[in-house]
């Protein structure tokens, strides 16, 4: 959108910058065009005497720094804000959520919101669906989870709020959309590899391209781990509970809410939280 100049007339007050991780390279075609494009909002968009929100411990942080010099904004760092909330209690998992959230809520401050207003709302937020979703707890400790990562950086961090939250112990499934950035793809694989005890290669979104081709570029990078091939994704899914010990927690990421399938160049109904809850009762 601020590629297309489609935000160019919007009065704005704040600009968030959450993050910068490989993703949409298939429309941006290089990591240095897609960082320039999410820049507009700031080096371009933003009036004078407004606002950045930022992360201070994100490398962009620098770049961020001299836009707002050049341009008289006013950079916030988030971190004073994420340590006022963080130990709240909240239906989300995952630090990276909090931050987000910390980010939202210093936006909402400079929008004249009182905190008693912003507590208020704090109460009502609940996990979004397909986002670190806890699908199903089990007796013996095992926990089913469903997340829309799909970049190596987002499935990164997912995992590493997993470890920190609960254990080491993960199984992942997962694989990788076709006819997009091919990059990505030994890139997740070695994350896999790194901080998976199990790895379920399975379809993603193929769309037109060889879905075992793809599979099998993955498993590449996978050499010496315990992983499996699995193509079809509702096997994948019912292999990875099946083989699932005590304590085990099973991410199944990529897809998150969506309710289908590019396979072939069609759409085909398939829904990760529909098929874990049609085949596994509590």
């Amino acid at each position: 959108g601020l590629d297309q100049n489609r935000l160019d007339n919007l009065n704005l007050k704040a600009g968030i910058f959450t993050n910068f991780s490989q993703d949409h390279l298939d429309y941006h075609k290089t990591m240095k065009a897609y960082l320039r494009a999410k820049l507009i909002l700031f080096s371009k968009l933003l009036p004078k005497k407004s606002y950045v929100i930022a992360d201070k411990f994100i490398k962009e942080y620098s770049i961020l720094e001299k836009i707002s010099k050049n341009r008289q904004l006013r950079l916030l760092d988030v971190n004073k804000t994420f340590n006022d909330i963080k130990n709240l209690s909240l239906s989300l998992v995952g630090l990276f959520q909090i931050k987000n959230l910390s980010m939202a809520i210093l936006a909402a401050r400079l929008c004249n919101l009182n905190d008693a207003k912003i507590n208020s709302a704090l109460k009502k937020i609940k996990n979004v669906d397909g986002r670190l979703d806890l699908i199903r707890e089990y007796p013996n400790n095992i926990r089913v989870f469903i997340d829309y990562a799909h970049t190596p950086d987002a499935l990164h961090e997912v995992i590493k709020s997993i470890k920190d939250t609960y254990n080491q112990n993960i199984s992942l499934v997962f694989g990788c959309g076709g006819e997009r950035d091919f990059k990505k793809r030994p890139l997740m694989a070695k994350i896999a590899k790194l901080y998976c005890k199990k790895i379920y290669v399975t379809d993603d979104n193929p769309r037109k391209e060889n879905p075992s081709k793809i599979r099998s570029q993955i498993t590449s990078f996978l050499k010496g781990s315990t992983h499996f091939n699995i193509g079809n994704r509702s096997k994948a899914i019912k292999k990875a509970v099946y083989n699932a010990e005590p304590n085990e927690i099973i991410l199944i990421a990529g897809k998150g809410h969506e309710k289908y399938q590019e396979i072939n160049g069609e759409r085909i109904s398939f829904d990760d939280m529909a098929e874990l809850k049609a085949h596994f009762k509590d």
